[in-house]
């Protein structure tokens, strides 16, 4: 795979990337919200969901604006829901893990993480994970970060064992939950997709475990946040020097 050659530790290019990706986040955030309503997320003026205020250019400023508001709206005083903020707090971290990796493009790696924070919330939200939101990081990763032959096959393999699980589990997997998992194993190749789904399954038993224990009945649980969740992990170990 080809290495982000802008890759540096430069302070400079460290805050470039950090802001970089808070703002994308901040964005993907905004088509989480307003995709599932088929309200344009590139037309219009972000607005409180409550009071439909128009909101001006220092009350969406990514992170602070929610945390100067205190989480309320400047006009109706309603709580705001943190969703956004969020995805902005988990853009923040892939900057920083995207910027003290070496082996992806450092821009991919962004736009994959955000790219299943986006998915995440959808699949919290709704339980439904909207093919579109995947096509930017695809596009970006055959293009700039394209697999060699053997990947490929490697990754054409995956594919099939995905699909044969969820003909056989269709009622117990999403076909969105197959879609990010692909994506991963695009972007970081196999053997880390693997590991991050493992994750992911031990953190899922876990929560389930925990509802079992405390009488609640769980009817769908979203596996996607706890991919993202895998993935965040398994990227900070990397970069930390504890997994290679």
């Amino acid at each position: 795979m080809i290495c982000g050659y802008l890759y540096s530790r430069d302070d400079n290019l460290l805050i470039f990337n950090i802001l970089l990706s808070i703002c994308l986040a901040s964005f993907g955030g905004v088509i989480a919200l307003r995709l599932p309503a088929n309200e344009s997320f590139i037309k219009g003026r972000s607005h409180c969901d409550y009071c439909y205020h128009q909101l001006t250019w220092y009350q969406i400023i990514p992170i602070i604006s929610y945390l100067y508001l205190q989480g309320k709206c400047a006009y109706c005083q309603h709580r705001i829901q943190p969703t956004i903020f969020i995805i902005e707090i988990i853009g923040l971290i892939a900057g920083f893990e995207a910027s003290f990796q070496h082996l992806y493009n450092p821009y991919i790696l962004i736009s994959l993480i955000i790219t299943v924070a986006v998915a995440a919330m959808t699949d919290v939200l709704f339980l439904h994970i909207w093919p579109i939101i995947l096509l930017p990081t695809i596009i970006s990763t055959v293009i700039w970060q394209p697999l060699t032959l053997i990947a490929w096959k490697y990754w054409l393999v995956w594919a099939i064992i995905l699909i044969l699980l969820f003909i056989a589990l269709h009622d117990k997997i999403g076909f969105g939950d197959i879609e990010v998992m692909l994506l991963l194993a695009l972007v970081l190749g196999i053997n880390p997709t693997l590991e991050i789904v493992l994750l992911a399954t031990i953190f899922i038993m876990i929560y389930y475990a925990i509802y079992q224990f405390n009488n609640h009945k769980l009817t769908a649980v979203a596996f996607v946040p706890f991919l993202l969740l895998a993935l965040l992990i398994r990227l900070g170990a990397y970069c930390l020097g504890f997994c290679q």
